[in-house]
């Protein structure tokens, strides 16, 4: 009986301390400056939403990429009842070419990060049209 009252209390403590990120990279083909994103969440107009490719976190549950070249986008929706964070960063190789070394854009990785519970549930969309 003991034992299942220590296991139980470890599970209390990592539950208020643990989060986890779900990693969700992907590729658009099209010119990076025609590269848009949005998101529902977001009303700060200090917020760049016309540069795809720079870091940016929020909270929220919502993301959308846009690119303009092949009028194709990418979206996530995400329903918890936990609130989440959104963190959205460029993959960038340093790679050498002819000309020498020069960053190479790879991508874009966003990366959801939920707080968890013993009760933790999420549902995640993914939209591409």
């Amino acid at each position: 009986m003991r034992e299942d009252s220590v296991d139980q209390a470890l599970i209390n403590r990592l539950s208020e301390n643990v989060m986890i990120g779900i990693d969700f990279p992907f590729f658009f083909n099209g010119d990076p400056k025609d590269f848009v994103w949005n998101s529902n969440d977001i009303e700060n107009p200090e917020c760049n939403k016309e540069i795809l490719i720079s870091d940016y976190e929020y909270s929220g549950s919502h993301f959308k990429a846009i690119d303009k070249t092949y009028d194709i986008s990418y979206e996530l929706e995400i329903n918890t009842p936990k609130t989440s964070k959104i963190i959205k960063f460029p993959l960038i190789t340093y790679t050498y070419a002819d000309e020498g070394y020069k960053d190479i854009y790879q991508g874009i990785n966003i990366v959801p990060i939920f707080k968890i519970k013993s009760d933790f549930k999420i549902d995640i969309n993914v939209i591409i049209n």
